[in-house]
Protein backbone atom coordinates (compact mmCIF):
# COMPACT_ATOMS: atom_id res chain seq x y z
CA UNK A 1 0.00 0.00 0.00
CA UNK A 2 3.01 2.54 0.75
CA UNK A 3 4.58 1.94 -2.50
CA UNK A 4 1.43 2.22 -4.10
CA UNK A 5 1.11 5.79 -2.76
CA UNK A 6 4.28 6.57 -3.40
CA UNK A 7 3.61 5.78 -6.80
CA UNK A 8 0.50 8.03 -7.15
CA UNK A 9 2.52 10.49 -5.79
CA UNK A 10 5.23 10.92 -8.12
CA UNK A 11 2.62 9.81 -11.07
CA UNK A 12 0.71 13.28 -9.78
CA UNK A 13 3.52 15.49 -9.57
CA UNK A 14 4.95 14.55 -13.44
CA UNK A 15 1.65 15.36 -14.58
CA UNK A 16 1.53 18.61 -12.90
CA UNK A 17 4.75 19.67 -13.82
CA UNK A 18 3.41 18.99 -17.69
CA UNK A 19 0.61 21.06 -17.02
CA UNK A 20 2.03 24.17 -15.09
CA UNK A 21 2.45 26.66 -17.69
CA UNK A 22 5.71 27.76 -17.47
CA UNK A 23 6.78 30.93 -15.56
CA UNK A 24 9.03 33.53 -17.30
CA UNK A 25 11.85 34.23 -15.28
CA UNK A 26 11.99 38.15 -13.80
CA UNK A 27 13.51 40.57 -16.33
CA UNK A 28 16.32 43.17 -15.21
CA UNK A 29 15.11 46.38 -14.02
CA UNK A 30 15.63 48.90 -16.56
CA UNK A 31 18.63 50.61 -16.35
CA UNK A 32 18.83 54.02 -15.35
CA UNK A 33 19.77 56.78 -17.92
CA UNK A 34 23.69 57.12 -17.99
CA UNK A 35 24.77 60.64 -16.45
CA UNK A 36 26.04 62.99 -19.58
CA UNK A 37 29.87 62.31 -20.75
CA UNK A 38 32.42 64.55 -20.36
CA UNK A 39 32.75 64.84 -24.32
CA UNK A 40 28.67 65.40 -24.66
CA UNK A 41 29.06 68.38 -21.70
CA UNK A 42 32.21 70.06 -23.51
CA UNK A 43 30.38 70.00 -27.05
CA UNK A 44 26.86 71.21 -25.51
CA UNK A 45 29.35 74.65 -24.21
CA UNK A 46 31.09 74.63 -27.53
CA UNK A 47 27.25 74.96 -29.05
CA UNK A 48 26.08 77.51 -26.70
CA UNK A 49 28.91 79.11 -27.52
CA UNK A 50 28.99 79.07 -31.21
CA UNK A 51 25.31 80.25 -30.78
CA UNK A 52 25.96 83.54 -29.10
CA UNK A 53 28.75 84.12 -31.34
CA UNK A 54 26.67 84.45 -33.96
CA UNK A 55 24.41 86.95 -32.23
CA UNK A 56 21.30 84.91 -32.55
CA UNK A 57 19.89 84.81 -29.13
CA UNK A 58 17.81 87.61 -28.77
CA UNK A 59 16.72 87.84 -24.81
CA UNK A 60 13.05 86.98 -25.72
CA UNK A 61 14.73 82.98 -27.10
CA UNK A 62 15.00 80.67 -25.16
CA UNK A 63 17.22 77.91 -26.68
CA UNK A 64 18.21 74.81 -24.77
CA UNK A 65 20.96 72.91 -25.69
CA UNK A 66 21.20 69.17 -25.03
CA UNK A 67 23.94 66.75 -25.97
CA UNK A 68 23.40 62.81 -25.77
CA UNK A 69 26.43 60.72 -27.06
CA UNK A 70 27.52 63.36 -29.76
CA UNK A 71 23.90 64.40 -31.11
CA UNK A 72 22.98 67.81 -30.35
CA UNK A 73 19.12 68.15 -29.68
CA UNK A 74 18.11 72.26 -29.76
CA UNK A 75 15.15 73.51 -27.90
CA UNK A 76 12.84 76.05 -26.96
CA UNK A 77 11.22 79.23 -28.50
CA UNK A 78 13.35 81.85 -31.35
CA UNK A 79 11.78 84.87 -33.04
CA UNK A 80 11.59 83.88 -36.65
CA UNK A 81 12.72 81.05 -38.66
CA UNK A 82 15.78 82.48 -39.51
CA UNK A 83 16.93 82.75 -36.39
CA UNK A 84 16.12 79.14 -36.05
CA UNK A 85 18.49 78.50 -38.78
CA UNK A 86 20.88 80.52 -38.02
CA UNK A 87 21.45 78.19 -34.44
CA UNK A 88 21.27 75.24 -36.54
CA UNK A 89 24.09 76.68 -38.38
CA UNK A 90 25.99 77.41 -35.59
CA UNK A 91 25.73 74.25 -33.99
CA UNK A 92 26.42 72.19 -37.34
CA UNK A 93 29.60 74.46 -37.73
CA UNK A 94 30.29 72.70 -34.29
CA UNK A 95 28.95 69.14 -33.73
CA UNK A 96 29.44 67.99 -37.04
CA UNK A 97 27.19 67.59 -40.05
CA UNK A 98 23.78 64.96 -39.49
CA UNK A 99 24.74 65.21 -35.36
CA UNK A 100 22.11 68.18 -35.02
CA UNK A 101 18.26 67.92 -34.16
CA UNK A 102 16.43 71.23 -34.57
CA UNK A 103 13.32 71.24 -32.28
CA UNK A 104 13.42 75.57 -32.14
CA UNK A 105 9.78 76.75 -32.18
CA UNK A 106 9.35 79.73 -34.08
CA UNK A 107 7.31 82.09 -31.66
CA UNK A 108 4.07 83.44 -32.77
Amino acid sequence: MNRFLRMMSLSTMAAALCVTPMVAAPQDPPKPEQPESREDRELAEKVRQAINDVQVSSPNSRIQVQVKNGIVTLMGEVASKQVSAKCEEAATRIAGAGKVVNQLQVKT
